[in-house]
């Protein structure tokens, strides 16, 4: 393609060249007009010019793996748009991309947004695509029971905001402090939920936005009805994290904040398998024996009372269930298949339920 590319380069200069030679043999009669011949030579160039970049430029409808998402923000330069492209293999050539957006006079009407491309372009389409205007804002849904690490993967798979400075706000105790959270990080007051995001919002306003939605949501004396629970703001949703957690449907989530509430109430540890893996920083696998004996102020199997925090953004769901808790004995209860749960009074009557949970377990067929 390259020799292609020069070959024609070559025969237009060439052919521009022994035009000249020949008007120059005419007699003076029979010569146009130097005008005419500066006439010729700018249509040569650019004729040239474009010849070079269309074979320069990749096929323009070779399909991209997947859906490539460009974020353009407020201030970026044409230079760092092209060097984005480039990257992301949505065009060939940064140099070229500017150079056609500069010749266009459009590197100053692109405008800011998100963008998807789903195929490889030349030059010229990908700065026309950029001058139309991309999605000016994205609907991002948080689920219930995402942490704010979890969050953080969302908002930079979505919105291409960093997730480190995102967990770096959302752990800041002054930001957090400032909007009025009663924890030392913003974990357990991101309210989950589908939100109608601005491409160039920054964490802070995220958060925000989060928690006042999540005020929004809550019941008017919801902080009355903690206190007659014995639990401060802070533990309310300290154990409403630990019920979303626990608990897959939800019919059982006032079960089991009654498990715990009870359990606090003995004096009991809550021994809470999220709680432990929360604190090691570990998502999306069971605990392993080796994990139950980690120290962590987050380790439920070592500390009596509630972890220091939220280990997760509970739902509207599991907020209710703590605050208006099944009335039960119970202190146990072990997951069955299907995420349903079997609830004991005593830990002889546990035992067996364990015991006859793992006989069942052991004849179900294992998935390979």
């Amino acid at each position: 393609m390259t020799r292609l590319k020069s070959c024609i380069a070559t025969f237009l200069h060439c052919f521009f060249i022994g035009s000249l030679y020949i008007i120059s043999q005419l007699p003076k009669k029979l010569r146009p007009s130097w005008l005419f011949c500066g006439f010729i030579f700018i249509v040569f160039s650019f004729l040239t010019f474009w010849v070079c970049l269309s074979f320069y430029a990749p096929p323009p409808y070779e399909m991209l793996p997947g859906p490539v998402k460009v974020m353009v923000h407020k201030g970026t330069s044409i230079g760092q748009i092209g060097s984005i492209l480039v990257e992301k293999g949505v065009i060939s050539s940064g140099a070229d991309f500017v150079l056609v957006a500069r010749i266009m006079k459009l590197d100053r009407k692109i405008k800011a947004g998100r963008y998807v491309f789903e195929y490889r372009l030349p030059a010229i389409p990908a700065v026309k695509s950029l001058v139309y205007g991309g999605e000016t804002s994205v609907n991002i849904t948080i689920p219930e029971g995402f942490n704010i690490y979890e969050i953080a993967r969302v908002l930079e798979d979505s919105l291409e905001i960093n997730s480190q400075e995102f967990i770096n706000v959302a752990t800041d105790s002054l930001f957090v402090a400032s909007l009025g959270i009663p924890g030392k990080t913003a974990e357990g007051f991101l309210f989950p939920n589908t939100y109608n995001l601005i491409p160039d919002m920054n964490p802070q306003k995220i958060i925000e936005l989060m928690f006042k939605t999540l005020k929004m949501a809550l019941p008017e004396h919801y902080e009355a009805r903690a206190e007659s629970l014995g639990l401060t703001v802070l533990e309310l949703f300290t154990l409403a994290s630990i019920v979303e957690k626990e608990g897959k449907h939800k019919e059982e989530l006032p079960i089991i904040a009654s498990v715990y509430l009870n359990r606090l109430k003995l004096g009991m540890k809550l021994q809470a398998d999220p709680t432990v893996l929360y604190g090691l920083k570990v998502f999306n696998r069971a605990p392993t024996y080796a994990d139950l004996e980690k120290d962590t102020p987050y380790n439920t199997y070592k500390y009596k009372g509630l972890p220091p925090g939220p280990i997760c953004n509970p739902g509207l769901s599991a907020i209710m269930a703590t605050l208006y808790p099944a009335s039960t004995n119970y202190l146990y209860f072990v997951r069955r298949e299907g995420g349903w749960h079997t609830f004991s009074t005593s830990v002889e009557e546990h035992t067996k339920n364990v015991i006859n949970y793992r006989k069942r377990e052991y004849r179900l067929p294992q998935r390979k």
